[in-house]
């Protein structure tokens, strides 16, 4: 898991809440933006089927989604990604779901099981028609309808 966060007067400042129960102990591996970012295939996780809502399911697929942009990015043009190329992909990705959203007419802020399924439907449908390599698309499509069977 990645968490982004910023070092200031030798403190970690995290940018994204962690949920951990109180009294966790965390290792934290610290990195720069120039370091590489280990990118391999994305899988959905026992983990993320625990306590699953439709708003932890947004974000699986939010996650899910990068990745699958990350994994192509990487096969297309055979380079390793910085922090910096992850911050880019995901801020346009978080765009478009939300954009994605807007168009199937669904709420972003209380995303349902069905809506969920049309966003799913339209974002692959838009990643193929630029050219997405088809087997990234179908196996994150696939682990994705799963998991909203589920709800």
């Amino acid at each position: 898991m990645y968490v982004r966060g910023r070092v200031e007067n030798g403190r970690i400042q995290l940018l994204e809440p962690l949920e951990y129960p109180e009294g966790t102990i965390l290792l934290l591996k610290i990195r720069t933006r120039e370091d590489l970012l280990e990118i391999r295939e994305w899988n959905i996780s026992s983990n993320d089927y625990l306590n699953l809502t439709p708003k932890k399911a947004l974000y699986v697929m939010t996650r899910c989604f990068i990745y699958a942009h990350l994994e192509e990015v990487i096969a297309a043009k055979s380079r390793r990604l910085t922090y910096d190329d992850y911050d880019q992909v995901k801020d346009s990705l978080i765009a478009e779901i939300k954009l994605s959203f807007r168009q199937v007419q669904e709420d972003i802020n209380k995303p349902s099981k069905s809506g969920l399924f049309k966003v799913l439907n339209l974002l692959s449908e838009k990643q193929i028609n630029r050219g997405a390599p088809a087997g990234i698309i179908n196996n994150h499509r696939s682990q994705l309808s799963k998991l909203f069977d589920t709800l």
